[in-house]
């Protein structure tokens, strides 16, 4: 029935211009000879079969994108080894259909027996991402336990406007107050050498992304929302609802009181710390104990030299403005 390939499968007109979606194999003069067809087609067709992904190659002379992720395991309460399990293989695949050159970057804190501090190893992240990509156009932090889906590579791919700071994770609701940067947030590097990176005295859960915030500010650096795409949240874990709920729910904050910072716990108004100029990428110091490079990974494990714990005008607080316009 089908004759020569470049035949309607129904008719046997020749240079049949529309093909079987299902089989990509026979052709059909158009819609009605499909219709009429099929009876007898659907028999034989067969679903053709996926074509390989090819990652797409970089174009020459573009600029570089690292997504760096601060990393260390917190057993029992959180399993980060499970989530970067989980994470690595999503991500290269992400990063290889970019177009664009690009690096993962896991910076581990090791095993100090002080609280993870998030700030300083992203703080260490820029300065290696800067190393390895000598070309670097967009600073992507990035948390271990989200997921982007694939309609977010192009907002990835693109390098922030000069004087803004662009929070791809605003498409992601656990953390929704007002001015919240937190999860994924991309930077141009020239931006975030003038905010000096983050405080590097923040140690454990909280405050580290709202004094970037009143950094940003200060250095007039907008933060633009996205509107594309959705991640997947691999922890359960909602620390700001635990935190808000200590007194209705105390044996759960008490087990979970450990990873926070203990200066959110000092009620006064947020300010900027008089000494952020100094205290960032400027005082960074750090000892690589390990790493490993495969792919688009670059794994360290980091011994942490800088920043002792936060003085006393650290408080607790919300950053005040308003975000910027959608990117």
């Amino acid at each position: 029935m089908h004759g020569q390939l470049s035949h309607c499968g129904h008719c046997q007109r020749p240079d049949a211009e529309f093909r079987c979606s299902r089989c990509q194999a026979v052709r059909f003069c158009d819609g009605d000879c499909f219709r009429l067809a099929w009876p007898q087609h659907k028999a034989s067709c067969q679903a053709a079969p996926a074509m390989p992904r090819v990652p797409r190659p970089p174009a020459p002379d573009s600029e570089a994108v690292a997504v760096v992720v601060p990393f260390r395991e917190q057993p029992p309460l959180q399993q980060r080894g499970e989530q970067l399990a989980k994470f690595l293989p999503h991500i290269t695949r992400f990063l290889e259909g970019l177009g664009v050159p690009a690096r993962v970057l896991i910076v581990q804190q090791s095993d100090d027996e002080r609280k993870f501090n998030r700030g300083q190893l992203l703080n260490v992240g820029f300065q290696l991402a800067e190393e390895l990509l000598p070309h670097l156009g967009a600073f992507i932090m990035h948390d271990v336990d989200l997921l982007p889906s694939d309609d977010m590579r192009q907002v990835y791919a693109r390098p922030p406007p000069e004087g803004c700071a662009v929070h791809l994770a605003s498409v992601w609701g656990k953390y929704s107050y007002a001015n919240f940067i937190g999860g994924v947030l991309s930077f141009r590097p020239g931006d975030f050498r003038r905010v000096n990176g983050y405080p590097n005295n923040y140690w454990g859960w909280g405050l580290e992304d709202d004094q970037l915030g009143l950094r940003m500010a200060h250095q007039r650096i907008k933060p633009l929302r996205v509107r594309v795409g959705t991640f997947e949240d691999l922890d359960p874990i909602n620390m700001k609802e635990i935190l808000e709920s200590g007194r209705s729910q105390p044996d759960r904050f008490k087990r979970h009181l450990p990873l926070y910072n203990s200066e959110m716990f000092r009620q006064s108004e947020l300010r900027l710390d008089p000494d952020w100029p100094t205290n960032g990428l400027k005082n960074l110091r750090f000892k690589k104990l390990s790493e490993k490079t495969e792919g688009l990974l670059y794994h360290v494990v980091v011994e942490l030299e800088s920043g002792s714990l936060a003085v006393a005008h650290v408080v607790k607080g919300v950053v005040r403005g308003r975000m910027g316009i959608v990117w």
